[in-house]
């Protein structure tokens, strides 16, 4: 087999692991093995070979594209197996298709990379709303036990303050 046919030959078996991988492995597992293959591909492509070298640029974007959202997940959902769950999960904003199913385009990471944002502005406003509410009683608490320091605790009733 000729070089050239070798190198193509090659880069068409990562384009099939890709598509394999987004049902059977996970992306740290395909991400892994996607950098080992692209690194075995080039130390054997050469600079003349034109349209192999094309072909493993989009393999590489494709494989930097997988590694942004990795790190995105990583980010918004501070637990690889859930982020691994969440990527194989049927999601309605995609119109019921799994982010891994979605990113074989690049339309489709971008639409992932913007659900996640979503899911990281939505958690944000929550914790924000919950740290609020978790200041405010403890300030409650912390009168409360100021007044108990005092002797006598008191309560804010229809009548004014009443003693406990």
């Amino acid at each position: 087999m000729k070089d050239n046919e070798k190198v193509m030959d090659e880069l068409c078996s990562l384009g099939v692991f890709f598509a394999k991988a987004r049902t059977k492995l996970t992306l740290h597992e395909t991400v892994h093995k996607a950098e080992w293959l692209i690194s075995k591909i080039e130390t054997e492509i050469k600079p003349w070979q034109k349209s192999a070298n094309r072909i493993l640029s989009r393999q590489k974007k494709y494989l930097g594209a997988l590694i942004t959202v990795q790190n995105r997940c990583a980010e918004v959902f501070d637990s690889t197996t859930a982020a691994e769950n969440w990527l194989k999960s049927k999601i309605i904003v995609l119109g019921g298709e799994t982010p891994l199913e979605v990113m074989a385009s690049e339309k489709g990471f971008d639409l992932v990379l913007k659900v996640l944002s979503r899911i990281e502005q939505s958690t944000n406003k929550r914790l924000t709303e919950r740290g609020s509410s978790i200041l405010k009683l403890e300030d409650h608490i912390s009168k409360i036990n100021n007044e108990n320091i005092h002797g006598e605790a008191f309560v804010e009733g229809p009548v004014g303050k009443e003693i406990w």
